[in-house]
């Protein structure tokens, strides 16, 4: 088995501080992952078509249901 040294310790310590250490905000960064999520997303859809159409046709037929249950109480 090994021993933990000090070493390790220090090597494990500093490997914590990097994994928790905040970054500063910047609206730069906030633009570019927004970027990126419209691009995940529009790939999404773009690669799921049928799946797709029937979240939105489920949206639209929702939206039309409550819609009209609201109209006749």
């Amino acid at each position: 088995m090994l021993k933990d040294t000090n070493s390790n310790r220090k090597r494990s310590a500093s490997a914590l501080s990097i994994i928790h250490r905040k970054k500063p905000y910047h609206i730069n960064n906030n633009n570019k992952n927004l970027k990126q999520i419209l691009i995940l997303s529009f790939d999404a859809l773009k690669e799921r078509k049928a799946r797709s159409a029937l979240t939105i046709l489920m949206v639209i037929v929702g939206g039309g249901l409550m819609i009209a249950i609201n109209s006749a109480g």
